[in-house]
């Protein structure tokens, strides 16, 4: 019998500016392995491509990608505290759960190569949530932060209001009342930041964002 093993799979990935994208890649997390004048090979764990100094508009803007992680929101953790967004001009898309039961999110390279980086939806549930069920990512925190400080300030509005109290404890409740108010509208306003931005991102959609892997 023949030995039909395979080894390796490599997309070759088109660039408009090579050493632009380059440093894009590297920047996204990517390992550069060598590289010629036409050629540089990439490699992340046991996924890799090659990314050349090509470029035709109409290939690169319908060229996709799609790499599954173990944890994509520490990879769009990556994204935001790289800054890929504003440092390369690229648009990006937040993760979000799919039908096709994926949660991932889309980045395009410098050259208008989409990718979309994602994880098995049930993998990625449990990521996001500590043993006690209690969410891990950043926008999760601040929502159960708001909520708990929503509970507080109706707790001391009800003390307040239906105990008879001594001066001082009233006087410490309404100055706790007072910061968790403030708390729980510092709150809002970041969940309402996030959520704005989704908005935008949307509006500015990548293409195919609303359609599976092809």
């Amino acid at each position: 019998m023949q030995n039909m093993t395979t080894v390796e799979a490599k997309a070759f990935v088109p660039s408009k500016d090579f050493g632009l994208s380059k440093r894009f890649y590297q920047d996204l997390g990517f390992d550069l392995g060598w590289s010629s004048e036409d050629l540089a090979y990439f490699s992340h764990g046991d996924s890799s491509f090659l990314l050349q100094n090509f470029y035709e508009k109409a290939h690169a803007e319908n060229f996709k990608m799609h790499l599954l992680v173990e944890d994509v929101e520490a990879w769009w953790n990556h994204v935001q505290e790289q800054g890929l967004e504003a440092r390369y001009g690229v648009r990006v898309d937040p993760p979000s759960d799919k039908p096709w039961g994926i949660r991932d999110f889309a980045i395009l390279d410098p050259t208008g190569v989409a990718w979309r980086i994602g994880q098995n939806i049930d993998e990625a549930n449990r990521k996001i949530t500590n043993e006690h069920g209690m969410p891990k990512t950043r926008q999760g925190i601040v929502y159960e932060t708001a909520k708990i400080l929503g509970y507080v300030v109706v707790a001391t509005m009800v003390a307040r209001n239906s105990l008879t109290l001594p001066e001082n404890v009233l006087h410490g409740l309404r100055i706790v009342e007072t910061f968790a108010l403030i708390g729980v509208a510092l709150m809002s306003m970041l969940l309402a930041v996030r959520y704005i931005r989704a908005l935008f991102a949307r509006a500015t959609r990548l293409p195919s964002s609303d359609q599976g892997p092809e």
